[in-house]
C-alpha cells in the first residue's frame, strides 16, 4: 500500500484537476472525458466554494448520462463543508474499475 501511495504521490500533479468557475462546467467536462479517456487508474477533481458548485454540476452530468460507468469509471465524492471563510471543499476520486487490482501510474 505504501508504494501505492508513494506513485500517486510522484504522479499527483499528472492526476489531479484544480477546478476553477473560469475555467466553465464544459471544460471540466472534457477534461474529465480526457483523463478516462486516458485510462488512468486513478484521478482526482477537486474544488472549492462556487467552483464546487460547478463541478458538482459537471460531474453529474457524466453521472447522469453514464459516461463515468460506461467508461469503466468508480466516482467517490467526499465533501468537507466550510474552511475557515465559509467555503465548501469537493474532492473526487475517480477509480477505473478495469484496472482495479494494477498500479500503473
Amino acid at each position: 500500500m505504501s508504494d501505492y501511495f508513494k506513485k500517486v504521490i510522484e504522479n499527483w500533479a499528472n492526476i489531479t484537476i484544480f477546478h476553477q468557475t473560469e475555467h466553465g462546467k464544459e471544460a471540466l467536462i472534457e477534461k474529465i472525458k480526457h483523463y478516462m479517456d486516458a485510462h488512468l487508474e486513478i484521478f482526482f477533481v477537486f474544488s472549492i466554494g462556487t467552483a464546487g458548485d460547478q463541478a458538482k454540476k459537471a460531474i453529474s452530468t457524466l453521472n447522469n448520462n453514464r459516461t463515468i460507468q460506461k467508461k469503466g469509471y468508480m466516482l467517490t465524492l467526499i465533501s468537507r463543508k466550510e474552511d475557515q471563510m465559509g467555503r465548501d471543499h469537493f474532492s473526487w476520486i475517480f477509480r477505473n474499475t478495469y484496472n482495479f487490482d494494477k498500479v500503473f501510474l
